[in-house]
């Protein structure tokens, strides 16, 4: 686990659960929880055996989130510029859960 992945992605509907016009925010709301998660509870902390690395090809995270849980969201994880298919391909296939959000 000490390569470069990402421990889940988010696939959602921009149009039904993404952030603005018409959007839920489900999204963002189980970003945020996802990784509060990680940073406050120390029961689901991770081990160091299970930090790897964070991705190349995206955003690098804010030093307080590097050995937390790294979950993959398009809107915060892609650089700015980068193709949206190539980088959504590219977070998919460096995840290990994918999770499906259905509206």
């Amino acid at each position: 686990l000490r390569g470069m992945l990402m421990h889940a992605m988010l696939s959602y509907r921009v149009a039904s659960e993404g952030v603005g016009p018409g959007g839920s925010g489900f999204v963002k709301d189980l970003y945020d929880e996802l990784l509060g998660l990680s940073m406050r509870e120390p029961e689901l902390r991770l081990p160091s055996s299970g930090l790897g690395k964070f991705p190349h090809f995206l955003k690098p995270p804010p030093s307080r989130m590097e050995n937390q849980v790294k979950v993959f969201w398009d809107k915060e994880n892609l650089l700015d510029g980068q193709n949206w298919l190539e980088g959504f391909v590219l977070g998919l296939s460096h995840s290990m859960v994918v999770v499906p959000l259905l509206s």
